[in-house]
């Protein structure tokens, strides 16, 4: 059925890029990778922000163990929904995970922080990036700069965010406060 309602929308003219999409994901669990990626890329070729054509593009390349290929389609998801955690952290599992280039990683979240100045997981990417190299007085810039715009987001505060950084300095009463207020907003959380 999503296949028949997918062609007539695709005929009608009606969301073709999101019907394409579907195609694309159908085709894509029926193991048909080349035919699921000649329609993700005619969904993007109608509709440029389509961040879930460009997820299968870079699936199938991903799959392909092509790599240059699935980095580029990882930055055009990020681009097409630069506002939505969901895509936009799929380039850097790609960088830090499969590349292993923290420095790219931090040089694309600092893209995005241009891109969306006032989003606060952006800007614990940068920071969290940071202290991946060893760069704990940035990290903390970065993730100061977080909290000021989410000061309820417990993330910010943990081992992945302020605390480490400031741990890593030797600032050791600073980083307990920072655990607390982690473990204070999310007390059931690993921190």
């Amino acid at each position: 059925p999503a296949i028949r309602f997918a062609d007539q929308a695709i005929e009608a003219g009606d969301h073709p890029s999101e019907a394409y999409a579907t195609q694309a994901i159908i085709a894509l669990r029926q193991q048909h990778p080349d035919e699921a990626l000649t329609l993700a890329q005619q969904a993007i070729a109608k509709d440029a922000r389509n961040a879930a054509a460009y997820r299968i593009v870079a699936t199938v390349y991903g799959d392909r163990g092509d790599l240059e290929g699935e980095y580029q389609a990882r930055l055009g998801e990020m681009k097409a929904a630069s506002d939505d955690e969901f895509y936009t952290i799929s380039v850097f599992h790609f960088l830090i995970d499969k590349v292993g280039d923290y420095y790219k990683a931090l040089e694309v979240a600092k893209q995005l922080v241009v891109a969306t100045p006032d989003n606060a997981s952006a800007l614990a990417q940068v920071g969290y990036f940071h202290s991946l190299i060893g760069e704990y007085e940035q990290a903390v810039d970065y993730f100061n700069q977080a909290i000021a715009r989410e000061p309820q987001n417990p993330e910010f505060y943990g081992k992945r965010g302020l605390a480490r950084s400031l741990e890593e300095q030797g600032l050791t009463e600073a980083a307990v406060a920072a655990y607390k207020n982690a473990s204070a907003l999310a007390p059931r959380a690993s921190q």
